[in-house]
């Protein structure tokens, strides 16, 4: 069988979805640090594999694919092992609608507005943007609100199983408590804090 190759940054949190389910999954893989911040020479290589030059591309043999939903779930229905996504259609539809939430509403204010302005920017001797802070510090909020009321008591965002929606979520909640601010807003939401733990747990 031919050997994955995953073109990535590992510092992404899309990256690191994509690493998690194959882990998850034991698929052995080849990782291929691509920065497509580092040069516009690279940037236009990486162009050959996604047209619109974003990370993570996945190759399977002949077969290359972009896009985190498309590549998780390509991976979980292509390799053995346990299965990361549900059997029931209304416990699929609420793993694709935690995914579609984390995209939409969750990742730019977790990551850039509140992480890069408050961790990153200031290891570079920069100032945080406090106006987008405050914005993102209201939009994280409202997304933790609804992943905390989502979650509830279960053991992972969708049932007792885990599935590609915990993958979805993980890296953007570690990321967002990398920082003093995004782990305040965290400690307001315990059962999110369980889960992290439960998800520090595997092995993967």
């Amino acid at each position: 069988m031919h050997q994955l190759r995953l073109y990535a940054i590992e510092q992404s949190v899309y990256c690191q979805i994509v690493t998690l389910v194959l882990r998850l999954k034991n698929v052995a893989f080849q990782h291929l640090e691509t920065n497509i911040f580092a040069s516009e020479k690279v940037k236009a290589s990486h162009a050959l594999l996604h047209p619109f030059k974003k990370i993570p591309v996945l190759s399977h043999g002949d077969f290359s694919l972009y896009e985190v939903v498309a590549i998780t779930r390509y991976i979980d229905e292509s390799f053995t092992g346990q299965s990361l996504q549900p059997k029931s259609a209304k416990e699929r539809a609420k793993m694709t609608q935690i995914i579609s939430l984390m995209d939409s509403y969750a990742y730019q204010p977790m990551v850039w507005g509140i992480y890069v302005q408050c961790s990153v920017r200031p290891s570079r001797g920069e100032q945080p943007d406090l106006e987008v802070v405050v914005a993102a510090i209201a939009a994280t909020t409202l997304a933790l609100n609804t992943l905390a009321q989502l979650l509830a008591q279960q053991s992972y965002f969708v049932s007792e199983q885990l599935t590609l929606a915990d993958c979805h979520v993980l890296p953007m909640l570690e990321c967002l408590g990398k920082c003093d601010q995004g782990r305040t807003l965290l400690q307001n939401y315990p059962n999110l804090m369980q889960w992290l733990s439960r998800m520090a747990q595997l092995e993967a």
